[in-house]
């Protein structure tokens, strides 16, 4: 991890480092997005998008220059597979950072965090997954907390907020539904064509970024966030903070994929997705209905419902390695 060896540390030490810079930067890099959209003025999803695009180009770009695999003489995969890639990655992406100008972090946040839903139909048409009951638990709950969270958004908003909220929900929305297709699709591309997976992001984020510029430029945003950003160069700074905060807390989290496994990481990072939004309303105080906590209740239920039907046996697995490892650990200590 950044050159640090962590295979001869214990297994509480590992999972104590790697769940705290996993917490430490992503909320670190949330709290950065927070504090650049609510900037008098910001209202530059679709540019922010751009320069997040473009900043994934280029670390990509590096990874495989630094392997030797840069320039690219010939691409894995058809050209158009990409530009599918990057067409879903803009409409995620795009779309979800564009809503943060229609709602508060949190709400947007929480909607995120049901992009199981889509995903599910999305492995279902697109992949032929069979699912468990596990996944239709976790979807009925998902969907329920997606409508209390829709209709607190509506019903709580006064008459001239009614179609800004109503926008940035469906703005979110859209965002979910290529959310749904996203990862199938990626995997069917890596699958198929054998694409290494630096390459498929620089061509996605490559080929996404140019759509996304023709996005600002049709929207009339392009100017307009360039001038506010010379006039406002904090924005600027904000942009590298999250960047920077969010690509070494991937590190983080993949170091606990690689050492604990998938169930652990995705555990950790839901639980870091509850307290991002619980600091939310500390740095940035905002009202709390009880709708909102009704569907965070239900929303967070259903990913951790999800969870345990998808790793079962890992679970099992990882707590009986865990206990065996400190067991070895600790008759070491005691022979010394």
């Amino acid at each position: 991890m950044f050159g640090w060896d962590l295979s001869h540390k214990s297994a509480y030490f590992n999972m104590a480092v790697l769940s705290a810079g996993t917490f430490l930067f992503h909320i670190t890099s949330n709290y950065f997005i927070e504090k650049l959209f609510l900037m008098d003025g910001f209202e530059f999803g679709f540019f922010f998008t751009t320069v997040q695009f473009y900043s994934y180009c280029i670390i990509s770009g590096l990874s495989l220059w630094f392997k030797n695999q840069f320039p690219i003489k010939q691409t894995a995969a058809p050209i158009s597979s990409y530009i599918i890639v990057a067409l879903l990655l803009v409409g995620s992406m795009g779309l979800s950072n564009a809503s943060l100008v229609f709602l508060s972090y949190p709400v947007q946040q929480l909607f995120k965090s049901c992009k199981l839903v889509p995903v599910i139909i999305g492995g279902k048409l697109i992949m032929k997954r069979v699912y468990g009951w596990g996944e239709y638990i976790s979807t009925v709950l998902l969907t329920a907390g997606l409508f209390f969270l829709a209709f607190e958004k509506i019903s709580f908003s006064s008459e001239e907020n009614m179609d800004v909220s109503f926008l940035g929900i469906i703005l979110i929305s859209g965002g979910l539904i290529a959310d749904g297709g996203i990862g199938n699709f990626q995997e069917k591309v890596m699958t198929e064509h054998k694409v290494p997976e630096d390459q498929l992001v620089f061509y996605s984020h490559f080929f996404g970024g140019f759509i996304l510029l023709i996005i600002c430029y049709l929207k009339n945003e392009l100017y307009p966030a360039v001038r506010f950003c010379i006039e406002n160069p904090s924005a600027l700074l904000w942009m590298l903070l999250i960047f920077t905060t969010a690509y070494i807390g991937v590190r983080f989290v993949l170091g606990l994929i690689k050492l604990f496994g998938s169930f652990v990481a995705m555990t950790v990072t839901s639980v870091r997705r509850v307290a991002t939004i619980c600091l939310s309303f500390v740095l940035f105080p905002k009202p709390v209905t009880n709708y909102f906590l009704l569907s965070a209740f239900l929303i967070f239920s259903g990913l951790f419902i999800h969870i345990y039907s998808k790793n079962k046996t890992e679970i099992d697995q990882f707590l009986s390695s865990f206990r065996r490892k400190e067991r070895e650990e600790s008759f070491t200590v005691s022979i010394q």
